[in-house]
């Protein structure tokens, strides 16, 4: 199992991270080039696309515009001088001197950069990375993880519970939590119960159910204290006995065979949850195949946490893997062909 310390943790952190730095602008104060910059005073700063789509967002809740009206691929699509005629008019025409906080954005940049990485609320609490490894520290000292990511917008730390656990070798599962944080105005401060499966050798792990223990928005007044005191309770409350309820249930689940056409099955995936992707369906289910491994709800979900933990990365392997987590607590699925539709049990 690829497991680290805290302290081991802060280490690759801190060679890494590259703080924030936030200011508030008014939508009046801010010009727009073609070329993805605001200038702002003297400032010409450049617009990542996660920024960009934020800046198209806060445009939109300036005009009290809906989503389909000015989209970010429309925006991106614009010629350079139409784009920012456009864009510019629109803060011309929607901004006026009324004190609201819609009309005041909030930028965040790595220090020493001149790019932009995220456009939030001018309530934004930033509570980045290096507070979050602090505040574990403070409370838990050098506790060891199973899984660590870190980019310097967003982090994923895995821990698993070590006397939950059931089944052996590659069948076993174990319980613990995952806890995710964002820099960037996209998550908020986060941590859930999770099921692990031993998948391979290097002991890569799979989330398999994701019940929310903690959530913290980026907003309003709070403090490192309060969110250790918060978490340490949340993680206090760490329901065992609902743990072991699911480990029983999902080795269960091996028991559990399903006897509609392996094609059919993964295809029925794919149109019930179309947020795994189709690769990974395509890559789980060749799986299957190349190992001629019986096809139950357990391998089923196995073979696609594999396919995820071998293609995903960060923040997109978790997103992957909470869609994949739906399974858990799915007992049906359909398939739709032309007129007809095919319903697949997948508890047997």
């Amino acid at each position: 199992m690829k497991v680290k310390t805290l302290e081991e943790i802060q280490d690759e952190f801190q060679k890494r991270w590259v703080p924030k730095e936030d200011w508030v602008v008014s939508a009046e104060d801010i010009r727009f080039e073609g070329n993805n910059t605001l200038v702002t005073g003297n400032e010409r700063l450049k617009l990542t696309d996660h920024a960009l789509t934020q800046f198209i967002g806060r445009l939109r809740t300036l005009a009290d515009l809906p989503a389909s009206v000015m989209t970010t691929r429309y925006i991106k699509s614009c010629p350079t001088a139409s784009k920012e005629f456009q864009i510019n008019s629109w803060i011309d025409h929607y901004y006026s001197n009324e004190d609201n906080d819609d009309k005041k954005w909030k930028l965040r940049k790595n220090k020493g950069s001149n790019v932009v990485e995220a456009i939030v609320s001018k309530g934004y609490t930033a509570f980045d990375n290096n507070d979050l490894l602090n505040m574990l520290w403070a409370q838990y000292g050098d506790m060891s993880f199973n899984e660590f990511y870190v980019d310097n917008n967003r982090m994923e730390l895995r821990y698993v519970r070590p006397d939950l656990k059931r089944g052996q070798d590659k069948s076993a599962v174990m319980a613990g939590w995952h806890l995710s944080n964002d820099e960037i105005g996209s998550g908020s401060i986060r941590a859930g119960f999770l099921i692990y499966q031993l998948v391979c050798t290097n002991g890569m792990m799979g989330i398999r159910d994701y019940d929310d223990i903690y959530r913290q928005r980026h907003y309003g007044n709070f403090d490192s204290d309060d969110i250790r005191k918060d978490f340490a309770a949340a993680i206090g409350d760490f329901d065992e006995s609902k743990a072991a309820e699911n480990l029983e249930r999902f080795t269960a689940m091996q028991g559990l065979d399903i006897e509609e056409d392996v094609d059919d099955v993964y295809q029925g995936v794919l149109q019930n949850f179309p947020k795994i992707g189709s690769d990974i369906v395509e890559i789980a289910k060749d799986n299957i195949a190349e190992y001629d491994r019986k096809l139950n709800k357990f391998s089923l979900i196995s073979s696609l946490t594999e396919a995820i933990r071998d293609t995903r990365y960060g923040h997109r392997r978790v997103e992957a893997e909470r869609n994949v987590g739906k399974l858990f607590g799915t007992k049906e699925i359909t398939l739709k062909r032309g007129d007809e539709t095919l319903k697949i049990q997948l508890e047997g």
